[in-house]
């Protein structure tokens, strides 16, 4: 199995269907890259400082209409739990336009992911991304780990 991270976890994921990168945050149901990853498809990486910044952010009061605080800390639980962590590293400034996003791309490369995962245009828009940067909705983050992938999934 090959490296891959599912990183850049911004407001705008949630759908109307209540789902959160590839799960039903009100019955914890797997689905699409989520169910993926719990086969054991691929491997999820992430770091304390992601962990931290996923759940306060779906803390907002804005997403109480879609989880609430109970689903929101058993999803960040579940992913504390399953997926691989790595240590936050040192960061480096000036990787990205949005000084925010720098410690992503940190990330990535510090824990050897083949694939970046975001939806966050400051990280698709890169040119030549190392590591290549796919989009949530992307068909082909599974086959990335075997495959290099385009930009974006473009």
């Amino acid at each position: 199995m090959r490296n891959c991270i599912r990183a850049g976890y911004k407001t705008g994921g949630f759908r109307s269907r209540r789902t959160y990168r590839g799960f039903d945050l009100r019955d914890g149901r797997a689905a699409g890259a989520g169910s993926n990853w719990l086969r054991g498809d691929f491997e999820l990486v992430v770091s304390p400082a992601l962990l931290l910044e996923l759940e306060r952010v779906l803390l907002r009061p804005k997403f109480r209409q879609y989880v609430t605080e109970l689903e929101v800390r058993a999803y960040v639980g579940l992913l504390r739990r399953l997926a691989t962590i790595v240590g936050d590293p040192p960061l480096i400034v000036g990787l990205t336009p949005d000084p925010g996003d720098d410690y992503l791309v940190v990330l990535a490369r510090a824990s050897g992911v083949q694939t970046l995962v975001s939806g966050d245009r400051h990280l698709c828009d890169l040119v030549d991304p190392v590591p290549p940067v796919l989009t949530p909705g992307n068909s082909s983050i599974v086959s990335s780990c075997n495959a290099t992938p385009a930009s974006c999934g473009r």
